[in-house]
């Protein structure tokens, strides 16, 4: 299983946060490095998108075309603003998923927010889950089948990424899940995709 975790160039301070914690979860990961939104045009970003979300879209587009092109199996990715539950490296390596999917989120944001719970390894659809979530910052693809499928809702790029994953997931675009509480959260840094 492949492990990449997203962290912009420049960003020491996020990256030495997420090696320690890895190293303290247990987890070992390749760091990638995200895409620099403020080298788009103006012009070639539509109206109502910042630049962060623009960002957001192109790191994660280009990792599920990298999944696709390297022919790798499930691959989790991870943003570097993430915290891990304690078990979560016993969790990834005795996964079992008992369906058909392409993306599972591990690792969420709702409405009425988060905090990481005991590991409760019930998978659950987006239309019987918790209502709205959220976040790019822990989820996994199986593999390039599953990226395939991903980059297919991907274009054109009508809202955030993770919005326009978990609406294809409730249309049926997407084979879906997420775990019934989540294993990882985000941390609170601000963004630096801008």
């Amino acid at each position: 299983m492949k492990l990449f975790c997203i962290n912009m160039r420049g960003a020491s301070e996020r990256r030495a946060h997420c090696e320690r914690h890895f190293a303290e979860r247990g987890v070992s990961v390749a760091f990638i490095e995200g895409f620099p939104a403020r080298q788009c045009s103006v012009r070639h970003v539509a109206k109502g998108f910042t630049m962060g979300m623009v960002g957001c879209y192109i790191t994660h587009e280009r990792l599920m075309e990298e999944i696709v092109r390297n022919g790798y199996g499930v691959t989790i990715i991870l943003e570097d603003d993430v915290m891990l539950a304690e078990g979560f490296a016993d969790f990834i390596a005795g996964i079992h998923i008992p369906h058909d999917w392409d993306v599972a989120f591990i690792g969420w944001g709702s409405i009425d927010g988060q905090k990481l719970k005991a590991i409760d390894t019930t998978w659950t659809v987006p239309l019987a889950g918790p209502g709205r979530v959220w976040g790019t910052h822990c989820y996994m693809v199986n593999g390039k089948k599953g990226a395939e499928n991903i980059l297919k809702v991907l274009h054109p790029m009508t809202d955030q990424v993770d919005l326009m994953m978990t609406q294809a997931m409730k249309c049926g675009k997407l084979k879906g899940l997420l775990l019934s509480r989540p294993l990882a959260v985000q941390a609170g840094f601000v963004s630096q995709v801008q």
